[in-house]
């Protein structure tokens, strides 16, 4: 298990890349103001502004004497990134929340991070989810320094504790926010970004306080449909597997008592993250009644494949190569990965959407651990 992961998850809300599958937003007539700072970057660079939705810049503005400026336009709240490059490797990136009528305050920092938003009451508490994270991963960091690199079984159990410990607390501020913006574009993103790993019944409770416009939104009848499905069969469904056969999922579910159904992608960051985790559940459970099927949303059959070797993935592998276009994606109704379904051996769901210690300690209460 990669207990530094945490680090990952300020990346991900820092430069906005999640496996997920967005919506777009409409830009209006009226104004809003950024104004923005930075000690780091230099005069006379360009920074690139970026939309929800948009593939490409909205907008190309100039650093000037260490500060920046833009004027744009919303007429509901949207999110938007300002950037000093398109590479999703670069620290010097801020995302912000932003409509008609805002001045939003920006610094910008090629340190990570080191860059922060304010200037509203969104874009406060989202630099203090930000802010919040990066304290929980300072503490973690300090605990496993404290047990080393070599734990012992017990130390390595205690840490475990610990992570999932402060995870939760992290959820329960996370879900706060959210109950506070749920009527908003800021609690509609917190509700439906997987970073924010609410339980089922934590995300659905939300998603019942939303307004009814944003409920009929696809990506919440997704959620809501996943989430619903729990306690339902498995889809029959046929696939071509990794050696080119094609094989029924379901006579796969059938040889286990309970299979894990992971749905990842080689392009997908935080799938790749979770691999190892996946391969060490793998190794540990398999001769105790767990079966493991890998649904890749990979296009690229070569992409897919190398991945599955890097990581020594030795369990059933199957994929379309339609990326999103998966009919069996669209039939279960979940809009982001990396996604786990937990069957039993005949084909019913019982649980969805767990990853890290909370997938292995689920493992362990359904009687496969010791």
């Amino acid at each position: 298990m990669k207990f530094h992961s945490l680090l990952w998850l300020l990346l991900v809300l820092l430069s906005v890349v999640a496996c997920k599958e967005q919506e777009s937003q409409v830009i209006s007539d009226e104004g809003f103001v950024v104004i923005g700072a930075t000690d780091s970057i230099l005069n006379n660079a360009n920074l690139s502004m970026m939309m929800d939705g948009k593939d490409e810049p909205i907008a190309t503005i100039q650093v000037k004497d260490n500060q920046f400026m833009y004027e744009g336009s919303a007429e509901k709240l949207t999110i938007f990134q300002v950037c000093r490059s398109l590479a999703q490797s670069d620290p010097a990136t801020q995302m912000f929340f932003a409509q008609d009528g805002d001045t939003v305050r920006i610094y910008l920092s090629s340190q990570l991070g080191k860059s922060h938003v304010s200037g509203t009451t969104v874009n406060d508490d989202f630099q203090m989810t930000i802010d919040s994270a990066m304290c929980l991963n300072q503490r973690l960091v300090k605990v496993f320094d404290r047990y080393g690199d070599k734990p012992t079984m017990a130390q390595q159990k205690e840490m475990e504790r610990i992570v999932e410990e402060e995870k939760n607390h992290l959820t329960e501020l996370y879900y706060k926010v959210a109950e506070k913006h749920v009527n908003n574009e800021f609690g509609f993103f917190i509700i439906t970004n997987p970073i924010f790993a609410f339980t089922d019944e934590q995300r659905m409770t939300l998603i019942k306080k939303m307004p009814q416009a944003f409920r009929d939104r696809e990506v919440i009848k997704d959620y809501e449909k996943a989430i619903n499905s729990t306690g339902k069969k498995f889809p029959e469904y046929t696939i071509r597997s990794a050696n080119g056969n094609f094989i029924s999922l379901t006579n796969e579910i059938k040889k286990h008592n309970l299979t894990i159904i992971d749905f990842w992608a080689s392009w997908c960051a935080p799938c790749m993250q979770e691999m190892p985790h996946m391969v060490q559940l793998y190794e540990l459970y398999k001769d105790k009644g767990l079966g493991m099927i890998g649904v890749s949303l990979d296009k690229d059959e070569e992409s897919w494949k190398k991945a599955v070797s890097d990581f020594n993935a030795n369990w059933t592998q199957v994929s379309e190569l339609n990326g999103w276009d998966c009919k069996l994606v669209k039939d279960l109704g979940f809009t982001a990965i990396p996604h786990t379904i937990i069957v039993d051996s005949e084909g019913t769901i019982v649980a969805q959407g767990l990853t890290g210690v909370k997938l292995e300690d689920f493992l362990r209460y359904m009687g496969l651990g010791e």
